[in-house]
């Protein structure tokens, strides 16, 4: 166990509620309102219900609620809360302040790891070293364990599976296969420093301990979907509300003749392997899928993941997935890879810039064509090398500033020949925005859960109000 990690689990295992920022709480609270939401909409479903009667455990089933759905929310780097929030809901004790910071500590810990193996992620896999470590974490506090045990739970975490192919992980299967993967408890074999040889490790990223929150990157995602995906839906749903106000009437699926989502690195590879994944669920994965339900629709939700779900307007779903397509575009790869290196520069470089380039390209395909390098040329790709050559840590990482960055250009072309745009690249679950999608994502009540004064109240009052 490298030294860094150790004091990262030394530091995990002491901290206590009153180490946590009062926003950094809130935060955490409506990380848990948010997940909730999602297991209320899920559990009424049929498949929902298959799920919490599948899953073996509190935990396990409300984590594979929440992975069918693809609606559970991740902070930088990776989806802590699928690990975090069902862990800490199953054997709840204490104040509803310690419950909080559980969440948040195992947001730090777990972000920390996510961010040190970043380089090596790859966008047609679901991670599942990120939530487990989560995971690992809660469960730990929640047992009294110390900075040694801490340290083996994370361990253990890191080196058990590190993940799945998006087709095997999506489904009933897939999802409660990646919940066991994330809730059962692995031995400890390796750790960060043994995984070296499978890629680069970023070891900067677990710095800033108690002073650098990541729980305050957190994304409440608006749609069931990919963290791309649910900037480009958001961006789609931006159109419809447009059209609605315009035309005072909804837009109909057969009034479009196509919809184009140009996007950066990433994201048509894992629209690629999402391609096959059986409708209705498929819309959890597939952005193509999921804007189609959101335009016949107008809405989309765990709900609309089930067979029959949307009755009369599956058939105009259906006709309108192959008239939306995922493409790639550099200009906005140059931004994203911009707006990463100035953010966290300092952490990435620590791997030599040659390095960082390399990660970058295994994430497009091909090269630009003609016409793409003078808007290429006008992001200034350049400008990401020096950010990448400063020397330093998480640390020096103004995490407080750092916007999730998935440029989107959408435009929509009805059956009319008129067009309609929306460009779009942060989250609207991020920040301010964080606690208005968490509630509506929760429903009636949702809100006064939100504003409670109960932080010194029993833990399990405050889990029993959420999910019932």
């Amino acid at each position: 166990m490298s030294g860094t990690l150790a004091n990262l689990a030394d530091w995990a295992a002491g901290a206590t509620a009153r180490d946590v920022p009062s926003d950094v709480l809130a935060l955490a609270r409506a990380q848990n309102l948010a997940a909730a939401g999602t297991v209320r909409a899920a559990r009424g479903t049929a498949t929902g219900a298959a799920l919490l009667a599948q899953g073996g455990g509190d935990a396990i089933a409300h984590a594979a609620l929440l992975a069918y759905t693809n609606l559970d929310d991740y902070c930088l780097s990776g989806r802590t809360g699928l690990g975090a929030v069902p862990a800490g809901w199953t054997v709840a004790h204490g104040t509803t302040a310690e419950l909080l910071a559980h969440t948040a500590i195992a947001n730090e810990v777990a972000g920390r790891v996510g961010l040190a193996l970043s380089l090596r992620h790859q966008p047609d896999r679901v991670d599942a070293r990120v939530p487990a470590v989560a995971s690992a974490v809660v469960r730990t506090r929640l047992a009294g364990g110390n900075g040694a045990a801490m340290a083996t739970a994370v361990a253990g975490a890191i080196s058990g599976t590190d993940g799945f192919d998006l087709p095997d992980a999506a489904g009933v299967s897939g999802a409660l296969a990646l919940a066991r993967a994330v809730h059962q408890p692995h031995a400890a074999s390796g750790d960060l420093a043994q995984l070296a040889g499978e890629g680069p490790v970023l070891p900067g990223a677990l710095a800033g301990v108690g002073t650098r929150w990541l729980t305050r990157t957190l994304v409440i995602k608006r749609w069931p979907s990919t963290p791309w995906g649910d900037v480009a839906l958001e961006a789609v749903n931006v159109i419809l509300e447009r059209h609605l106000r315009a035309a005072e009437k909804r837009l109909r699926a057969d009034q479009i003749d196509r919809i184009e989502l140009r996007t950066g690195f990433g994201p048509p590879c894992t629209e690629a392997a999402a391609i096959n994944l059986p409708a209705p669920s498929a819309a959890a994965w597939s952005v193509a899928e999921a804007t189609a339900v959101l335009v016949a629709l107008h809405e989309l939700g765990p709900a609309l993941l089930e067979a029959g779900a949307m009755g009369d307007k599956e058939a105009d779903a259906r006709a309108l997935v192959p008239r939306v397509s995922v493409m790639h575009q550099w200009k906005l790869s140059a931004r994203e890879a911009v707006a990463t290196a100035r953010a966290l520069g300092p952490v990435l470089g620590e791997a030599g810039v040659a390095t960082v380039l390399r990660a970058g390209q295994r994430l497009v395909i091909g090269r630009p064509s003609a016409d793409e390098i003078v808007p290429l040329l006008q992001e200034r790709p350049w400008a990401m090398l020096g950010p990448l050559r400063k020397s330093g840590d998480l640390s020096d990482v103004n995490i407080d500033g750092y916007v999730h960055c998935f440029p989107v250009d959408v435009k929509l072309y009805t059956t009319r020949g008129g067009w309609w745009p929306e460009r779009r690249q942060a989250p609207v679950g991020q920040g301010s925005g964080a606690a208005g999608v968490a509630v509506a994502r929760y429903g009636e009540g949702g809100q006064a859960l939100l504003d409670a004064n109960d932080l010194g109240e029993p833990a399990t009052a405050f889990v029993k109000a959420l999910l019932s």
